[in-house]
């Protein structure tokens, strides 16, 4: 049997003891820097995937009537098919929409293109009315669908806008009465502006980049069919005129009214 002296006893205890402290102290050292690691990885996750931007619109008609639900989901609508355009990313959904009252939330994940994104999503006030040489209003926007301008071709086979007219009835009717006059012209203005705009100013224009004065056409006879808008327009300024119109079809404008960053992008609304 070994006897161990006190004094080597108690050395031993204690080389026992800080071995112990030392394994004690690897370990939590270990820990720490996996939760450390741990921490670090879930905020650049957080920082990559979830910061983006809240844009709130405010919906407005552009007679000044008050907004109605079928206002909102029609802008609702409208926003969706303008950003569903956008290539944001091509994984996972970037966006959502909701409303409350009279306002739009608009939420999107943290991309570079987020003031195209603002410029795609604002619906802006335009009108397109149809009036006759003595700049008479005969009909407006509201005899034509929503956002039923399309681009399409002339006889030339030139760029060209097409105009489906929801309100046959009142077409018809309106251009019956035309028709039976000795001034028989019909006029397509956009933004027509009393102050300045007329017919008398602007026909040699009509049809050109700078006016307000779309189109002009003889009526013959009375039609309810679709419009074709035809003059000497490139295909990029018919693709803005289609855009234009289409937005002046709804009624509405958005205002902007915030913008800032959030850290997460999610459905719900904010409580006012």
């Amino acid at each position: 049997m070994v006897i161990m002296k006190k004094d080597q006893y108690i050395k031993v205890k204690w080389i026992f003891i800080v071995l112990i402290c030392t394994l004690m102290f690897s370990f939590i050292i270990f820990n720490v820097k996996m939760f450390i690691k741990n921490m670090n990885d879930n905020s650049n996750n957080n920082s990559k995937n979830k910061d983006g931007y809240e844009i709130v619109y405010r919906l407005e008609k552009n007679d000044g009537s008050k907004i109605s639900e079928d206002d909102i989901k029609l802008a609702d609508s409208v926003m969706t098919r303008s950003l569903s355009k956008l290539t944001i990313d091509e994984d996972e959904a970037m966006y959502n929409i909701n409303s409350k009252g009279n306002k739009i939330y608009v939420k999107v994940k943290d991309v570079k293109n987020i003031n195209n994104i603002r410029k795609k999503l604002s619906i802006k006030s335009h009108y397109l009315t149809f009036r006759d040489t003595n700049d008479n209003i005969l009909m407006n926007f509201d005899v034509l669908n929503v956002g039923g301008a399309k681009i399409s071709q002339d006889y030339r086979e030139k760029p060209a806008i097409s105009l489906s007219v929801k309100n046959k009835g009142k077409f018809y009717e309106v251009t019956d009465k035309l028709s039976k006059q000795q001034d028989n012209l019909m006029i397509i203005w956009l933004d027509f502006d009393e102050k300045k705009d007329s017919y008398n100013k602007e026909s040699s224009k009509c049809g050109t980049k700078g006016s307000h004065c779309l189109s002009s056409a003889t009526v013959s006879q009375a039609f309810a069919n679709d419009v074709i808008i035809q003059g000497n327009f490139s295909y990029e300024e018919v693709k803005n005129m289609v855009d234009t119109i289409n937005s002046g079809t709804l009624g509405i404008k958005t205002v902007e009214v915030s913008f800032k960053r959030i850290h997460y992008v999610d459905n719900s609304i904010p409580i006012l």
